[in-house]
């Protein structure tokens, strides 16, 4: 059973101050390997590992038992890491999960995760990430869930629940405790590059950024991760305004605040601290509770107290944090992990299954020219190009070292018998014509496996460039010269720049990065057993000059008007993305009729009903997400043209005609603070862009 909140004061006047600072100390799994024996027993004697990265059964209880061993007052370690997507079963990469649009497959798969990820001896993941995804050269989109932020909250939330179980105060040894990050606004980094300084004003923190980490609050989660950017020229993890303000004061955020990894030290390379005594006193003071990494609390904390800057009751309140997540995590009762969990937990029937299930509805058709696909069974395919037979690019980025569990899709057209001659395409910068020209010569289609390799999204993976590489290029180009229809498979964790494949390529699917499931899912779509569904939560711009793109930006004072010179466009490129918030096709034409109000006088926190007449047009069953969204015809200060207020999944039967009631929460539609009176829009339909409109009024 957790402790109590006096029990847990109790234990921490027994410890000394220096044991005390060792709470607040997490360090790397590089203990094992940088760190001589004795340093670490040091570490170990004098209480100074409170939580450690590393996830290993074996490894983390010989560790756990030997300092449970070393002095009456020691503390169960807190294992955690990085669980971004699937610890032994990979999961597609969070921001193509959200392209399901399914909140219940993503709180499953997020549970599956903590399954597996406690088996290996892990209790603190650092996920979901929370930040929006804001510009497409930012390669760290991949971890969280799209760039809107109605749905990424809906995404958050349902991932801590996934996570952490029911009970957030009582998280049991197959759940692990959730950590939201980065706190706040990391993905609004300047030019899109990882570890920069941010800008971001005050309504688009309160409006836009806040929301999904405020819903992984709200929802339960147990930790906070700080940012490495800087908001209003502080630095996140000394931020007294983020992280005392908002999230404890104003949030009611009760549970650890961990820094990102060294980030406390990075605030003397910003010149924001002259020294790490000042680096270690701005951190503690603005209650970020862990220094992952970085050393300096164990270092500064005593000199800090001794002088009187830093008050032992201080360094008590985030003590009795960290104490408070390792009862909440029932550290106290069970500090170990069973290991032959390994053998029954990993990769079971209903993991595998909810893999399948999540890369089959998180993949998007983005092109479809004249019925191409799905394939004839009996069709003769060339599959071609560098991710054809390479495993690692359908896991992407953060997998925890099982790669090798993935089938490719070479591997699956052989094992599901279909008839394929397969070539690689090049070799570093030579083209394999003869071996293409083999291939395709024998083929009715050619499925092209194009994209970026996993290294290249991800965690320092900022891109200025977001284009297919040059030789994949080449490569596309020279398949056209064989005037055979081309699907092209892109394998890439990000969105990508990719006009002319967009252009010229007969069938595209974006396949993201989808895990452990992915080939299984993209052959199955290929061949008609799964009709895709999945939707974009993220703006794919035309190249990488529009960035930052967002569907929710605000109204120009000059709308784009292609008969007015003077109007808001790029000279050299055509205006608006390449493919809009919002996009995915089917294999089905869905219909959407006339939506009609059906309660006129809405007044405030009303649920608005809409009638709207859909049909399914095709010979297959699907699954359809109607999306609505608003725009307020009068508001000051301004708000976004357009914005994402509900949705609805609808599954429809082949050749089906239903009449749906979509019913739309009206405190969606305002602003905390605003006067939510007036007129709005409505726009109702498979995108941000094709979509039909009711106008309301709210009194």
């Amino acid at each position: 059973m957790p402790l109590t909140d006096q029990e847990i004061y109790e234990l921490l006047k027994k410890l000394t101050l220096e044991q005390k600072i060792g709470q607040l100390n997490m360090v790397g799994g590089s203990i094992y390997t940088e760190f001589k024996p004795e340093e670490q027993d040091e570490l170990l004697k004098r209480g100074l590992i409170g939580s450690m990265m590393y996830a290993n059964p074996k490894i983390n209880n010989t560790l756990q038992k030997r300092h449970l061993n070393s002095h009456d007052n020691a503390i169960p370690i807190l294992f955690c890491a990085d669980v971004i997507h699937g610890a032994k079963t990979n999961f597609p990469l969070p921001l193509a999960e959200s392209c399901s649009w399914d909140l219940d497959l993503a709180k499953r798969s997020a549970e599956i995760m903590a399954l597996e990820a406690s088996a290996l001896g892990v209790r603190l993941t650092f996920a979901p990430m929370a930040d929006l995804a804001y510009d497409a050269r930012w390669g760290r989109n991949v971890e969280g869930a799209g760039e809107d932020p109605y749905l990424a909250s809906l995404f958050t939330k349902a991932r801590v629940e996934g996570f952490q179980g029911p009970n957030r105060e009582n998280i049991d040894q197959f759940h692990v405790g959730a950590t939201i990050k980065h706190f706040a606004g990391y993905s609004y980094v300047t030019a899109g590059k990882d570890y920069n300084y941010s800008s971001i004003d005050d309504r688009t923190l309160k409006t836009k950024v806040f929301r999904p980490y405020k819903a992984g609050v709200d929802a339960g989660a147990v930790s906070v991760m700080t940012a490495f950017n800087d908001i209003h020229g502080i630095p996140c993890v000394s931020n007294e305004y983020l992280l005392k303000d908002v999230l404890r004061k104003e949030w009611g955020f009760d549970g650890v605040i961990v820094s990102d990894y060294s980030s406390i030290r990075q605030n003397i390379t910003q010149h924001f601290d002259a020294n790490e005594k000042e680096a270690a006193l701005s951190s503690l003071k603005a209650t970020n509770d862990i220094d992952m990494e970085s050393r300096i609390y164990t270092e500064q904390l005593p000199l800090l107290i001794n002088e009187g800057l830093i008050s032992e009751d201080e360094l008590d309140e985030a003590v009795f944090r960290v104490l408070k997540l390792k009862s909440r995590l029932g550290l106290f009762d069970n500090p170990y992990v069973e290991e032959k969990r390994e053998e029954k937990d990993f990769e079971t029937e209903k993991a595998l299954n909810t893999a399948y299930e999540s890369a089959a509805k998180s993949l998007v058709l983005l092109k479809n020219n004249d019925g191409l696909l799905p394939l004839s069974k009996n069709s003769k395919v060339a599959l071609i190009g560098p991710f054809a037979n390479e495993r690692a690019v359908l896991n992407g980025s953060w997998t925890m070292g099982y790669n090798d569990h993935t089938p490719t899709i070479c591997e699956v057209f052989s094992a599901k018998r279909h008839s394929f001659a397969y070539c690689k395409g090049y070799e570093k910068d030579k083209l394999l014509t003869t071996d293409v020209t083999d291939a395709v010569t024998k083929s009715d289609v050619i499925v092209a496996c194009l994209g970026h390799e996993a290294s290249l999204s991800g965690e320092a993976a900022s891109l200025s460039k977001i284009e297919l590489p040059p030789m994949e290029q080449k490569l596309f180009d020279h398949l056209l010269t064989y005037k055979k229809p081309i699907v092209v498979l892109l394998l890439s964790a990000r969105p990508l720049a990719i006009k002319e494949i967009t252009e010229k390529a007969n069938a595209l699917i974006m396949g993201w990065a989808l895990g452990t499931k992915a080939a299984e899912a993209l052959v199955d779509t290929l061949y008609g057993k799964n009709n895709p569904s999945g939707k974009l939560t993220m703006t794919i711009p035309r190249n990488a000059g529009q960035c930052p793109i967002t569907y929710n930006g605000y109204q120009e004072c000059r709308p784009y008007n292609p008969k007015d010179y003077y109007t808001a466009n790029y000279r050299d490129i055509k205006e608006g993305p390449l493919f809009p918030f919002g996009f995915g096709l089917s294999y089905n034409e869905y219909r959407y009729g006339k939506p009609t109000i059906l309660n006129q006088d809405i007044r405030f926190g009303d649920v608005i009903k809409v009638s709207l007449p859909i049909e399914n047009n095709g010979e297959y069953d699907g699954r359809e997400i109607v999306q609505i969204y608003v725009s307020k015809q009068s508001n000051r200060p301004l708000r976004p043209r357009l914005e994402l207020v509900s949705f609805e999944v609808v599954n429809l039967k082949s050749h089906e005609k239903r009449l749906i009631t979509l019913n739309i929460a009206s405190v969606n539609l305002a602003y905390e603070n605003e006067d939510p009176r007036g007129e709005y829009k409505l726009f109702i339909g498979p995108n941000s862009v094709d979509t039909k409109e009711l106008t309301i009024n709210i009194i």
